[in-house]
């Protein structure tokens, strides 16, 4: 039976690869990554100010509650002005991540073909191998143990279920599709037998559409 020498294919795979890849050329524009003019730039003083007269807040009248509403939509107000203004700053940084990326997935797509290709090679010749040996009535499977100066390859067991009879399962292995249950309940559904179905109350605050 002739030898495989697993190094030498791995080698000249990557070369082969390798030797594919165009060289990418970066080119980067100095940004200031000075944390203190993000800071500046996104309104620490507002912010300041909002937290400050925020814990001077008691509520004990109407008034009291109605200044203590309005100043906590100012904070979601200026938080959602602060994530916009953020977004501007750092869109050139995420265009700019999200080529690399885009470039990073090319390349390791080749490279797990590379390695998913090799392996079923390898899987095809072993396999057939141990068939060949246990018709022989032989059971030494130590051939399927490999190591390279990268790593190794091994066979491990492991169990896995198949659903023959769904009805026979036990009932401790099924759970409920809760999706399913709220989609009915919004729906109108009031009574699903063994559940009791309760209308909770919930404060909602929102913005007007008002500047």
């Amino acid at each position: 039976m002739t030898n495989i020498d697993y190094d030498k294919i791995i080698e000249e795979s990557c070369n082969n690869v390798k030797s594919k890849l165009v060289p990418i050329k970066v080119e980067l524009e100095f940004v200031d990554f000075n944390v203190d003019i993000i800071k500046n730039e996104l309104g620490t003083e507002k912010v300041s100010e909002l937290v400050e007269r925020a814990e001077g807040i008691i509520v004990e009248t109407d008034a009291d509650a109605r200044n203590a509403v309005s100043t906590a939509l100012s904070a979601r107000k200026l938080g959602k002005e602060i994530s916009k203004l953020r977004k501007e700053i750092t869109e050139p940084a995420l265009s700019f991540q999200k080529r690399a990326i885009a470039v990073e997935k090319e390349y390791i797509s080749q490279l797990e073909n590379v390695e998913s290709g090799l392996f079923e090679k390898v899987e095809v010749y072993q396999t057939q191998r141990r068939e060949s040996l246990e018709a022989s009535g032989i059971t030494d499977y130590s051939f399927e143990n490999l190591k390279t100066d990268l790593g190794s390859c091994s066979t491990r067991s492991y169990f896995e279920f198949k659903i023959v009879d769904e009805s026979l399962v036990p009932r401790e292995y099924f759970k409920l599709d809760s999706v399913k249950l709220n989609e009915d309940i919004k729906n109108g559904i009031r009574e699903i037998p063994g559940l009791e179905i309760q209308e909770i109350f919930k404060k909602q605050y929102r913005l007007s559409g008002k500047k």
